[in-house]
């Protein structure tokens, strides 16, 4: 008698049903007598350990399907369940007799068929026969029935079946994911979908956040927008969710305040409401990359500006005093004001509202005061810089050396704050610092800035102002010249001396009258002079006075410097004034 076992596919879930088939074929001799087997038994190696067969007479032809499979106990392991059934087990020579049974899967596991035996008890005898070996019980083919008779398909049948953990249906999805920049509060909205056929019973949700050397990120959970008091685990109870039903919680996180990537892992643990306790519950994980990004970048302009006090009279300055505390030298030195310009350029895909940008000091050199009040630190001016556009933040700062006599070069170490929010009303407002480049400090020397006036006077005349600064202890006699130009008139001196006593400063004015061009209006403002070197405020061009002041003492000439978003310096040293033309 052959006999031979096979399961229809190879691979199966938890709590589904695995068809299988059941071959027996009786020798076709006419010599051989029918059999009546007692039974028929499979023995796997796994958590059932066998599938027997009783034999129960019926009417029914040689294709069988076995139904009303019990789970009991096998009396051969205590610990282990076996499958009884009962089919007609009468088997006539030259006859196949086909079962086919669905086998329940219960657990993760290897399904193997190891072998096989039936039993044959007449006549108070009972014989046993046994297949010892898998390889005894192979099937060459699945049977089929039809009306034309028994269908043989050829094809490799197994007789081990691979039982996986049965898949979750409950579904993790995070609505509101966008682009996440560094400082930001981000909270996460999730929604879990119970998917299964069935409620979900004791839901748990549990987030984890890494970064790339595996250190946590803290997380919480919000319900209703009200935190959640964090469990040990930081895990959030959800308790039962019905089949087809969604529930949205949410998930908020501080942002690193440097770029970098994290990754988000959120599992959902369950159990349906028709498994048993001893059963392991069901998981579902979604893990999702996080990049944060900066939202800005800037560059800078760094240059002095006038600073509008009064130079000390140097003949009553102040005695050397100290601070409450006995041990700091109060600051003595000469005012000066500085401006740092930033030019911002957003990274974010969407417009962003700009609520503030401030300057932070971070560190100054031991010998100068940096001094943000009462001055512009801090710009509280809201503005809207769109998806990959650039704002310009203007801010100032005073500078004042604790010695009136000190002559090193200071340096200050700052950062941008810049405070803005996203458009949709829920947002909050987050900063982001910027780094600064050092920024240098000279030594107060001699120097001249230059200030034009934006508004030309009745006769069509430009002011243009050139304040000359002493700020050493010493009598300082200074020639000026300003050279003649094919593109403007002026109105002041051409040479002239000036004698500037220790502490002091004086102004030179000029009336510029710039001659009509062709160029006047061309957009981009640039002349074709080689001395243009930034980019126009407006529609105008830029004129070049060529002011010349020396120390003929010293054959040495004074720096002169631009303090104001209408004059330009070039590559020679030269500042450029900007001419505005009528719209």
């Amino acid at each position: 008698m052959d006999l031979s076992f096979a399961f229809l596919s190879s691979e199966g879930y938890v709590g589904s049903t695995a068809a299988a088939q059941i071959v027996v074929k009786l020798g076709a001799s006419d010599k051989i007598a029918p059999l009546s087997l007692s039974e028929l038994r499979i023995h796997f190696g796994s958590n059932f350990r066998s599938l027997l067969i009783s034999h129960a007479k019926s009417s029914e032809n040689s294709f069988t399907e076995l139904k009303d499979l019990k789970e009991e106990h096998d009396p051969s392991h205590p610990m282990a369940k076996s499958l009884h059934c009962t089919a007609d087990l009468d088997i006539r020579p030259g006859q196949i007799h086909v079962y086919n049974v669905q086998i329940p899967l219960r657990e993760a596991d290897l399904f193997k068929a190891t072998g096989a035996s039936v039993v044959l008890a007449r006549d108070n005898v009972t014989l046993e026969y046994l297949y010892t070996q898998p390889t005894d019980i192979v099937a060459s083919s699945w049977i089929l029935g039809s009306e034309q008779g028994v269908i043989e398909r050829n094809r490799s049948q197994k007789s081990s079946l691979t039982i996986l953990p049965k898949p979750p249906k409950m579904q993790i999805r995070i609505l509101n994911m966008r682009e996440t920049f560094t400082n930001e509060n981000v909270l996460l909205q999730i929604e879990t979908t119970n998917e299964e056929d069935e409620n979900a019973m004791a839901v748990k949700l549990q987030a984890k956040m890494l970064d790339q050397d595996g250190t946590d990120v803290a997380i919480s959970w919000h319900v209703q927008g009200e935190e959640v008091e964090k469990s040990p685990d930081g895990s959030l109870e959800l308790g039962e969710i019905v089949s087809s039903k969604s529930v949205v919680h949410s998930l908020a996180l501080v942002a690193p305040s440097t770029p970098s990537n994290y990754t988000l892992g959120i599992t959902a643990s369950y159990r349906l409401e028709s498994t048993l306790e001893a059963e392991p519950a069901l998981s579902k994980t979604l893990t999702i990359e996080v990049p944060f990004v900066s939202p800005f970048e800037a560059n800078y302009d760094f240059g002095p500006r006038l600073h509008p006090d009064d130079y000390p009279d140097f003949f009553s300055l102040p005695a050397l005093t100290t601070d409450t505390q006995g041990n700091v030298p109060q600051a003595q030195g000469i005012k000066h004001r500085w401006c740092l310009t930033s030019r911002i350029a957003s990274f974010a895909s969407e417009a962003l509202t700009i609520e503030s940008t401030a300057i932070v000091v971070n560190k100054v050199t031991s010998n100068m005061l940096c001094i943000l009040d009462g001055v512009q630190g801090q710009s509280d001016s809201s503005s809207v810089i769109e998806a990959r556009g650039l704002s310009t933040a203007v801010h100032h700062f005073d500078t004042r050396r604790f010695s009136m006599e000190d002559r090193r070069v200071s340096a200050v170490d700052c950062s941008l704050a810049i405070t803005w929010r996203r458009q949709d009303p829920e947002s909050t407002p987050t900063t982001t610092l910027l780094p600064v480049p050092h920024l240098t400090i000279p030594a107060p020397e001699p120097r001249v800035l230059c200030t034009a006036e934006s508004i030309k006077t009745d006769t069509g005349a430009l002011p243009v102002h050139y304040t000359i600064e002493n700020p050493s202890m010493h009598f300082l006699n200074l020639s000026l010249t300003m050279e003649a130009s094919s593109d403007f008139a002026f109105g002041g001196p051409k040479v002239r001396s000036i004698s500037l006593t220790p502490l002091s400063r004086v102004t030179v004015s000029y009336s510029i009258l710039v001659y009509e061009s062709n160029t006047d209006n061309n957009e981009s403002g640039n002349t074709g002079d080689s001395h243009s070197t930034r980019s126009s405020p407006g529609r105008g061009r830029w004129i070049w006075p060529m002011l010349r002041v020396t120390d003929p003492y010293f054959n040495r000439a004074l720096k002169i410097m631009g303090t104001g978003p209408d004059t330009s310096v070039d590559d020679r040293g030269n500042v450029g004034i900007w001419v505005a033309t009528a719209e």
